[in-house]
């Protein structure tokens, strides 16, 4: 049988699955994009992943007690960040590497932990507990897919 924190973890990588699916669909040119809506400026795909990253990082690893890896470039994504940090960010194959890489430890420190653990507290204000903050990893990772869906739509990638 599986554990709280198997199953979070199952739940979040195959919420992870269709968002390299989305992100797969697009050009190199594509991603970078930043379509206007109204005349105002969406985030581009490239930062989604980005902060998609750094979210995976936060939320995922630190929140729940483990080591954020060394990744200078995180930080440019977090919360609240410029989305025109993207000229700073890293290369897309920096980027491919460092969110898939991120990906497989955040795996495996959730899949490692002790259910116990979950009513923890998180050490980060807005998320009580480490299970309120691996709760809203997944919620906040599939709103994030969806915005990749319709800048696959706006850039004219089929999806269906």
């Amino acid at each position: 049988m599986l554990t709280e924190p198997q199953v979070i973890a199952d739940i979040f990588h195959n919420t992870r699955g269709l968002t390299r699916w989305y992100l797969k669909k697009m050009s190199d040119e594509q991603l970078m994009v930043r379509p206007l809506h109204d005349g105002k400026p969406l985030n581009s795909a490239y930062w989604i992943q980005a902060h998609l990253a750094w979210a995976e990082a936060f939320l995922l690893i630190r929140a729940s007690g483990g080591e954020v890896p060394p990744i200078g470039w995180l930080s440019q994504f977090g919360i609240g960040s410029n989305p025109e940090a993207a000229k700073d960010g890293p290369d897309l194959e920096t980027l491919r590497s460092d969110f898939a890489a991120i990906h497989e430890l955040a795996m495996n420190h959730v899949r490692q932990l002790d259910p116990e653990s979950l009513g923890e507290a998180s050490g980060v204000p807005m998320f009580p507990t480490r299970r309120i903050a691996l709760y809203h990893a997944i919620r906040h990772e599939a709103t994030h897919t969806g915005h990749l869906g319709w800048l696959c739509k706006m850039h004219g990638v089929a999806t269906v």
